[in-house]
Order: C-alpha cells, then sequence, then structure tokens
C-alpha cells in the first residue's frame, strides 16, 4: 500500500491529452467524466453520479462522481477535486489534470487499505464558474455522513517547494482550527513546508469572505473542509501558463507529484485513524503559528473601536447640534447609490452582460477585459442625478457634524453583525478619521483624512487585481460581482452607506466653504 507517483502522472497525463479542452458542458468534459466514472468502477469501487444545470451564457449540464470506499464505521472523509477547467486554457495541467491524476491513484493505492472511516473520491464539474459542482455535491450527497473534505487543487508547474492551505468558505466561514494544526504537523511529519496564511493576511481573507476553490461550499453548509494547493519554485511560470493553452503536461513535474500524493495520502490516513473527528468550528483567529484567539476576542475588539466614534457623538449633541437635515441629505445620497446596485444586479435580465451564475467568468475569460460602458453608467447615474439634484435644494443651512459619526455608527453595527473582520480590515480608517474632517481647517487636511478612510480598500483592490489577472479592470470585476450576485445584499448596504458618507463629506467640507 504506497503511493505511487508515476501512476498519478499517467492518470493526468490520459486526462490532459486524451481530453484535452474540458470546459463545462463541452464534449471532452462528458467523455472525461465516462472514463472517470470507468477507472472508479474498475478499482471496484460504488460509484455514483449527479447532473445539474448550470446557467454559462445559457444552460449548461454538469457532471459529477463519486466513488465510496466503505468504512466501518457510519463517517465519511471525502477529497474532492475538480475535472473541468478554464475555457480559455487546453490541457490544464496544472490547474485540473495534475490534482485529478493524484486523487485516482489515491483510490487505487487505498483499494486494499482497512479503513475506518468511509473514503469518497469526488470528481467536480463547474468549479471555474462558481464551484457549482462541489455546491451540488455537498447539498444533494447520499452516503455515510461527511465528517471532513479535504480539496486538493493546481499541482503547481515545476518542481513542488511548498504546500499552501486555503481555507475560505464561500460567504460564510472558514476552516476549523484543528483541521488547520493536523495539515501543518503533516508537513511536519515529512519535512514539507506547510504555508498557512495567518495574523493580518487570515484576517483579510475573513474580511472579503469569498472562496475562488472548492473549499468554499464545503464549509458554508457546516462541514469541516480545507483546499490543499502548492507553490513551486518557478512562480512565473505558473502565473505565466495559468488558464492558457500554455498549461500542459510536458510542464509538470513526477517528483512533485510524489510530494504531492505522498502528502495527502498521509492526509488522509491521519483523519481515518483519529479517534474522533472533531466539528465545525470557525469562530476563531489564529494570530501567529500556533496562536489564536477566541472569537469573542475579534467582537470585542470590534466594539473598542466604537467607543470614540460613540464618544464623539455623544459630545456634538450635547453641545446642541441638530442632525436631522443632514441625516435626510445622506440617506438621499444612500438611496442614489442603491438605485445604482439594483440596476447593475437587473443587468443580465436586461441583456447588458452575458448570464452567469454565481460569480463572474474565470480568470483570463476574454470578457473580463471587454468592460461595458453602459453597466458603469447604470451604477453611476442614480448617485450622480442625487447629489445634482441635492445640491440645488439642500439650501444655506450650514452641515451637521454629528450626522457623520451617526450614519458611521448604525454603519460599523450592520457591518460588525455581517463580518466583524471586514468592520476592522475595512471600515475602521473612515470610522477613526472621518468624524474629525469637520474640525480641521485646511482643505488639503480634510482630503488626506477623506482618502484615508478607504487606503484599505483601494489597497486590496490593487492586490486583488493582481491575483485575477485584472489590473484596473477589477472595478469591471466587482461590478460583474454585483450582477451575478457574488456580493450579498448586506454588503451592498454597507458600501452604499459609506459611499453616501463620503459623498455628504466631499460636498459638504471639501468642494464647498460653509460659514456657520
Amino acid at each position: 500500500m504506497k503511493f505511487n507517483a508515476s501512476s498519478a502522472y499517467w492518470y493526468a497525463y490520459k486526462l490532459a491529452k486524451d481530453f484535452p479542452y474540458r470546459p463545462t458542458g463541452g464534449d471532452d468534459t462528458y467523455r472525461a467524466f465516462r472514463w472517470i466514472e470507468d477507472e472508479m468502477h474498475r478499482l471496484g469501487l460504488d460509484v455514483y453520479t449527479q447532473e445539474f444545470t448550470v446557467n454559462l451564457e445559457g444552460p449548461k449540464i454538469g457532471r459529477n462522481i463519486y466513488a465510496i470506499q466503505y468504512g466501518e464505521l457510519n463517517e465519511a472523509i471525502a477529497v474532492l477535486v475538480n475535472y473541468d477547467m478554464a475555457p480559455t486554457s487546453y490541457e490544464a495541467a496544472s490547474d485540473t489534470a495534475s490534482h485529478v491524476g493524484v486523487v485516482m491513484e489515491l483510490a487505487n493505492s487505498l483499494k486494499g487499505y482497512r479503513n475506518r472511516r468511509s473514503i469518497v473520491y469526488v470528481f467536480v464539474d463547474s468549479e471555474e464558474w462558481g464551484m457549482q459542482g462541489a455546491r451540488y455535491f455537498v447539498k444533494n450527497y447520499k452516503g455515510p455522513p461527511l465528517k471532513v473534505v479535504i480539496v486538493p487543487e493546481d499541482l503547481t508547474a515545476g518542481n513542488l517547494t511548498k504546500i499552501y492551505l486555503e481555507s475560505m468558505g464561500q460567504f460564510k466561514g472558514y476552516s476549523p482550527l484543528w483541521l488547520r494544526i493536523l495539515s501543518r504537523e503533516v508537513g511536519d511529519r515529512l519535512g514539507v513546508q506547510v504555508i498557512d496564511p495567518v495574523g493580518f493576511e487570515e484576517y483579510l481573507l475573513r474580511a472579503v469572505d469569498i472562496s475562488f476553490t472548492d473549499q468554499g461550499p464545503v464549509i458554508a453548509e457546516g462541514i469541516p473542509s480545507i483546499e490543499v494547493s502548492t507553490r513551486g519554485d518557478d512562480p512565473e511560470l505558473a502565473r505565466r501558463i495559468y488558464h492558457t493553452p500554455e498549461d500542459r503536461m510536458e510542464y509538470m513535474d513526477v517528483g512533485s507529484f510524489e510530494t504531492y500524493g505522498r502528502y495527502l495520502y498521509v492526509l488522509l490516513l491521519s483523519l481515518d485513524m483519529m479517534e474522533e473527528i472533531p466539528g465545525y468550528e470557525p469562530d476563531y483567529l489564529m494570530v501567529d503559528d500556533g496562536k489564536y484567539i477566541t472569537g469573542g476576542i475579534t467582537y470585542l475588539t470590534s466594539l473598542i473601536l466604537l467607543t470614540p466614534l460613540l464618544v464623539h457623538l455623544l459630545y456634538l449633541l450635547r453641545m446642541g447640534d441638530n442632525p436631522l437635515r443632514s441625516l435626510l441629505e445622506i440617506s438621499m445620497y444612500f438611496l442614489g447609490f442603491i438605485a445604482g446596485f439594483i440596476l447593475v444586479m437587473y443587468s443580465p435580465l436586461l441583456g447588458l452582460v452575458p448570464a452567469y451564475d454565481t460569480y463572474p467568468p474565470p480568470p483570463r475569460h476574454p470578457y473580463l477585459y471587454s468592460p461595458n460602458p453602459v453597466v458603469f453608467l447604470l451604477f453611476l447615474a442614480p448617485p450622480a442625478v442625487t447629489i445634482a439634484a441635492m445640491r440645488k435644494i439642500r439650501g444655506a443651512e450650514p452641515p451637521s457634524p454629528s450626522a457623520i459619526p451617526i450614519t458611521l455608527l448604525v454603519t460599523a453595527i450592520f457591518s460588525i453583525l455581517y463580518n466583524r473582520y471586514g468592520t476592522i480590515a475595512l471600515l475602521s480608517q473612515a470610522l477613526t478619521l472621518w468624524p474629525w474632517i469637520p474640525h480641521v481647517r485646511p482643505r488639503i487636511a480634510k482630503v488626506i483624512l477623506l482618502v484615508g478612510g478607504f487606503t484599505v480598500f483601494i489597497i486590496l483592490l490593487v492586490q486583488f487585481g493582481h491575483i485575477l489577472y485584472q489590473g484596473p479592470l477589477i472595478l469591471w470585476y466587482l461590478l460583474l460581482g454585483v450582477a451575478y450576485g457574488q456580493f450579498k445584499l448586506i454588503g451592498n448596504l454597507i458600501f452604499s452607506i459609506a459611499a453616501a458618507v463620503m459623498s455628504y463629506l466631499l460636498l459638504r467640507y471639501i468642494s464647498t466653504t460653509w460659514r456657520k
């Protein structure tokens, strides 16, 4: 009973070369589905299939396969990979074929293993389009209850040097602490470096709260899961060929299959041999290697942030400031931004953007580089009209400084209830700096405070623009995310309130001089 890297490479090679073009709904994708199904039957496993419909500029049929090696207990460990590919790729050797080959060899090497828990080998479709296959699988799986799901992803081109863990859920949740610790310990045991984002990096990931791989929908269902991907000695090569026709088996190294397969093999057996697999508990924050704080402390940190804002507000109200007219003005700006969001959300129905489910197209898809100016206009026109109208009707009454902390306080409370990590990472600068804008005299100081309030947001945009190969067109990606429901209603509401406050500050304190 030993993992055979050459066999894993052969499985990957056959998938890549015999079925080289595997976007969801394609002919090669269907043939690959049948081949994987036949191989799982050949290993003597109980094989099940699923079909689902996904909207990719029209309905497409997605197909999942899962094969069960039953164990003694009524519990299951799943290893889940996708076999589809981005439509801009060919072979997708590092992106999908390699991890499929590794998992097929895991099934082959463990076929004689007397497992305590059932092992479920899962091959899903439509990962590249919002993880639809994984979501359908986890909602419609029939078998021993899933205790944990391991998600191998992207065996790097060239020589593997590191294992990389990803823990984000799809719009909610995070990998439990015990699973991350076990994944690190397996690396230590095998002498393989395991990178697991902690501290500020983990904080930002939790703040964004969007997964980009198949562990996301599993975690969203409250099942412990973690993505196990890789990093290599030639990151420039890996980045260059990602989602392109260059991603071919000729760049893959058998030694990397050995390292990756052995790691997954030991991780899988370690889970099977556990006396009891812990449950799902995402409410913590790992601040450093081996050190973490509980979820209660993260809530407390967010609430502490509100204290100076509340003190500031009480002081202004005690001084007799009346915020009602200013609050009405901010509310009108808020409604303008909400109207913009609503129009963008309906842009697929209006035929302004192609119809896709949940997420925009995968990185490097041509549509991501073809922004539709009408969609930008739909988003910007309502707030622009509202701002223009308010400038005419607001009158000469001076602005109310207390309206700013009141609105920011409401924003922060909603944000904490929705995602406290996002409150600290994305709103803390505005909560700290913007209330002081009415009280400083130099206009340049006001501008610095205003811009400082969304600095981290801009940094994140630049970072994700790089990660997603978007550059400045990350703004187009964000609008598509709104159109397809990637960004949820409460998040859009919070953004709209913050944008309304920013508009109010810009118009009342920076672009216009008011005298009391």
